[in-house]
């Protein structure tokens, strides 16, 4: 639950009141900002996508709940935006590996996730930045946004097995480029 502030702020901006909007948009920006810059991976083009949803955001005001944080709310448009950006582009074909990963099997459990925590946060962003892109972004929606395989799907339009198998794949991948960090 957002605190009293945050709602009286919301409520402005269903007045349409810019003052609120540009309280909320200092509030909020740079979080949102570094989300899309995760995903985007180019500091304009991050900005761009972060006006794009807090204009949408704030065209849609009126239809936030409030049944969820307003960060959450801007976080979840953010990233949406980022990835249709991205599809614009044609940086993300999804549909291309789609029939692909569908004769593959489902992946083991995650058992052997990376634990992120006991890492460096600058090895492990070195190491996310080495894979595919698609798998760059599935993880970080996974462990860094903290979306779940059912929230990553709905995002990125690949099914819930295809979430999985990227994922198991790129964590794979990370352990291995770990281990070679940690024996050089």
């Amino acid at each position: 639950m957002d605190s009293p502030r945050i709602q009286n702020l919301i409520q402005q901006c269903q007045a349409h009141d810019s003052k609120a909007q540009f309280e909320i948009y200092k509030m909020y920006s740079k979080p949102l900002y570094n989300t899309a810059y995760r995903i985007v991976k180019h500091e304009a083009e991050a900005e761009d996508v972060v006006q794009e949803a807090f204009l949408k955001a704030f065209k849609n005001m009126n239809s936030f709940s409030q049944k969820v944080p307003l960060m959450a709310w801007l976080k979840r448009i953010v990233v949406n935006q980022s990835i249709e950006h991205q599809k614009k582009l044609k940086r993300y074909d999804f549909d291309a590996q789609h029939k692909l990963e569908q004769e593959q099997a489902l992946v083991e459990d995650e058992a052997a996730a990376v634990d992120s925590s006991a890492l460096s946060s600058a090895i492990l962003k070195e190491a996310i930045q080495q894979l595919p892109e698609r798998e760059q972004l599935i993880v970080s929606l996974h462990l860094i946004e903290g979306y779940d395989y059912d929230e990553i799907q709905e995002i990125t339009g690949l099914s819930y097995a295809n979430c999985r198998t990227s994922f198991s794949r790129a964590k794979k991948r990370l352990q291995n480029e770990l281990k070679n960090k940690s024996i050089s």
